[in-house]
């Protein structure tokens, strides 16, 4: 078989692939009358999606050139670091306030932020479908940005990203190529440690006094809410069978932040008491802000329980029933 025979082999198959799987969302969609914003997908449908995203790319790899491909994953820092500016100024939350469009000259007034460097970055989103360019120098959210507004949890989890992640990923190179460095597993050694001079890892970072550390670590647990609502991590809230377990059964929640999947648990099954436990600073949020306002009842009935937690240094609690850990790493470099 000839390369060109290959490529259009490859190429029938791809195209294959996404008009089936669009014809899965099509009827996914016609049923529930729109696409789903922020609802639990129907998993047919989620996986059509999920076809259509890697075969589309898989098709641009395949036809395009390497060298337009190349230089497009070489720009693409340009994304996340436009989204912080998005971000960091609340420009959807401005944009919601006037759903027909904002002119970047009161956007400037509004954020400080140039009005021409401020339409470029925007201008840049938009290309990639996040905003939109109702008419020259005029922005409105769209179906994406809409939920970027600060009242949104995604938005904390997008900060999270652009911001600290993304910075300290412009120092992996160095570390993995540093000889003295490259072969480390201390945590001390990361990028990310690196990068923000930090004698520790992510958490320790965290627990400094800093106005930037405070703010940063204020915002990780409404961050990993938004993360989990986007991967639809409260699906075990549905598909596992809590409501045949014994009353007073006892759920850990390990390195559970302010409590997502917790609050979400004694909501749904009154029966179960929880157990929550994270580092000191996402406790107190958790404690004094979240679950007072998400899940006042858990609390006044005593159905919930705070305990901190350093699970690299110590073991979560003794005779729980069920021990919830949503995501395990080991933070290495």
């Amino acid at each position: 078989m000839n390369s060109a025979t290959k490529i259009t082999g490859e190429l029938r198959d791809l195209l294959s692939l996404i008009v089936d799987s669009a014809g899965v969302a099509e009827r996914c969609v016609s049923h529930r009358e729109g696409l789903p914003d922020g609802q639990p997908m129907d998993p047919e449908l989620r996986s059509s999606i999920y076809v259509i995203e890697a075969a589309c790319a898989q098709l641009c790899s395949l036809i395009a050139r390497p060298s337009g491909s190349l230089v497009n994953k070489f720009l693409a820092f340009y994304e996340p670091a436009c989204i912080q500016v998005a971000l960091a100024n609340k420009i959807p939350d401005i944009l919601q306030e006037s759903p027909s469009g904002v002119h970047i000259s009161e956007l400037e007034r509004r954020t400080g932020v140039d009005a021409g460097k401020l339409g470029r970055v925007l201008r840049l989103l938009a290309a990639k479908h996040v905003f939109q360019e109702v008419s020259a120098d005029t922005f409105a959210n769209n179906r994406l940005s809409s939920h970027l507004v600060s009242s949104n949890p995604l938005s904390s989890f997008g900060l999270h990203m652009t911001d600290e992640c993304f910075k300290a990923a412009s120092s992996l190179s160095d570390i993995l190529n540093d000889p003295a460095l490259t072969a480390s597993i201390s945590p001390t050694d990361a990028a990310f440690a690196k990068h923000f001079d930090v004698n520790g890892n992510l958490f320790d970072y965290y627990a400094g006094s800093s106005i930037e550390q405070v703010d940063r670590a204020t915002r990780f647990g409404p961050g990993m809410i938004g993360w989990g609502d986007a991967i639809e991590a409260n699906a075990v809230i549905h598909d596992f069978p809590w409501d045949q377990l014994l009353q007073g059964t006892i759920v850990c929640d390990v390195g559970g932040g302010v409590g997502n999947i917790s609050i979400q648990l004694a909501k749904s099954y009154p029966s179960l008491r929880v157990v929550l436990q994270d580092r000191p600073r996402q406790l107190k949020i958790a404690e004094e802000k979240t679950w007072p306002e998400l899940c006042p009842k858990a609390i006044s009935e005593h159905r919930v329980e705070f305990i901190t937690l350093d699970f690299f240094q110590e073991s979560p609690k003794q005779n729980c029933d069920i021990y919830y850990v949503r995501f395990s790493s080991d933070f290495k470099p």
